[in-house]
């Protein structure tokens, strides 16, 4: 394929922009903040334990906030 994406360079092919590295890392912290998985002790159901809070104050901000079952009595 780096071939084929080298001749389409050549043949005037519309080069995409390269990522921002922040906006690489910001999207590999939220990836892994959503992969904590815990079970539920009475049902064993898995269940996300962070979630995300859009936050908007100027500049939108992610914020993740912890889930915690046995707190809340569920």
């Amino acid at each position: 394929m780096k071939k084929v994406a080298k001749f389409a360079q050549l043949m005037g092919w519309d080069m995409p922009v390269p990522k921002d590295p922040l906006d690489v890392l910001a999207q590999e912290l939220s990836r892994a903040a959503r992969d904590e998985i815990k079970h539920d002790d009475d049902s064993g159901r898995p269940y996300r334990v962070n979630h995300a809070v859009p936050i908007k104050q100027g500049q939108q901000t992610l914020l993740f906030g912890l889930i915690s079952m046995k707190r809340h009595g569920i």
